[in-house]
């Protein structure tokens, strides 16, 4: 079970919401390790997801993931309403795309430096500074 919960569900209906970014896109990789997400902040995240069961099986206490193992706002310039795998690859696409390097509408293939989804889970990413 995947619980995506924020102040803001009962507002934003069609909108997912994790603590204030409102997602409009969210997309798995097929293996079920990874999560893609994209927004109204124009940022594309990548999720790992924990193991099941952790440690917090058969308990009341959710397990939370609270920082991507990778983030961008470089690709779009407007919300990004699209997101899917395929394969290790990312397609994206954006709202309307106001932006020099990429025409409105238009979809990218892109991929992540180093990220190869039969990797064992990355440890925590680091803290924000």
């Amino acid at each position: 079970m995947l619980a995506i919960v924020g102040s803001h569900a009962q507002r934003y209906s069609r909108e997912k919401v994790i603590g204030r970014r409102f997602f409009q896109s969210y997309a798995f990789h097929d293996n079920g390790r990874w999560l893609l997400s994209g927004g109204q902040d124009t940022m594309i995240c990548l999720w790992s997801l924990p193991t099941v069961p952790d440690e917090n099986a058969g308990t009341d206490k959710p397990t939370v993931v609270v920082y991507p193992h990778f983030a961008s706002i470089g690709m779009h310039s407007d919300y990004v309403d699209c997101v899917r795998f395929w394969g290790d690859l990312i397609l994206s696409k954006a709202s309307t795309g106001n932006n020099i390097k990429v025409t409105r509408g238009e979809i990218m293939l892109w991929k992540i430096d180093g990220f190869f989804s039969g990797d064992d889970n990355p440890p925590e990413p680091p803290m924000p500074g």
